[in-house]
């Protein structure tokens, strides 16, 4: 039998972003007025994916709707930021995380993919 498809992790396994995601989050908060470096947001990031259900209003983790409550959660409740501002910084973060420049390959990532 041969090989009919295969399926493969894509973040954080085949790419990374670079800067990384909590800088790139950091970078749409600076640009926006709110003072935070890469390690705030990282610890920021990081306690609102542990206070968030895995789904939300039906939309499971890592959807676009998912992603939306975690971005006002991280920018809204978090940092102040408000509400009416929301929809510009989801615009900007999700155009930046949807542009390949945003991530690099893995070393290896090239010789593991060619057959």
């Amino acid at each position: 039998m041969s090989l009919r498809a295969l399926f493969l992790d894509f973040g954080n396994t085949l790419v990374h972003e670079s800067p990384s995601r909590f800088e790139l989050y950091a970078i749409e908060a600076r640009n926006g007025g709110i003072d935070v470096d890469e390690n705030q947001m990282r610890a920021l990031m990081s306690r609102a994916h542990a206070e968030l259900p895995i789904e939300i209003g039906g939309a499971y983790r890592y959807t676009d709707a998912w992603f939306e409550a975690y971005i006002e959660r991280i920018f809204h409740d978090y940092l102040g930021l408000a509400r009416e501002r929301l929809p510009v910084f989801r615009t900007h973060l999700f155009a930046t995380f949807s542009d390949a420049a945003t991530f690099r390959l893995f070393p290896g990532t090239r010789k593991l993919l060619v057959v």
